[in-house]
């Protein structure tokens, strides 16, 4: 079955199927796994730090070589 449309050519997905950045639930390997899976893997980061979030996308890159969304929180956490 064909899957190609605007969302996978933008995204160079095969699947038009985002993994939900699901902080404290979905781990590296999650995202690295929807990725190779021909998904779009999604880091979840919150409001961790800039040196965690630097080391987790590093670290993701290693796994896959595909692309993969980085979510974090850009709003004052109250």
């Amino acid at each position: 079955m064909e899957w190609k449309n605007n969302i996978t050519r933008l995204l160079h997905i095969d699947y038009p199927i985002i993994q939900a950045p699901m902080l404290g639930v979905a781990t590296l390997e999650m995202v690295a796994a929807s990725s190779k899976a021909g998904c779009l893997g999604s880091l979840p980061l919150g409001d961790y730090p800039a040196d965690t979030c630097a080391k987790a996308i590093r670290t993701t890159k290693k796994l896959v070589s595909t692309a993969f969304a980085v979510n974090i929180f850009v709003n004052k956490i109250p």
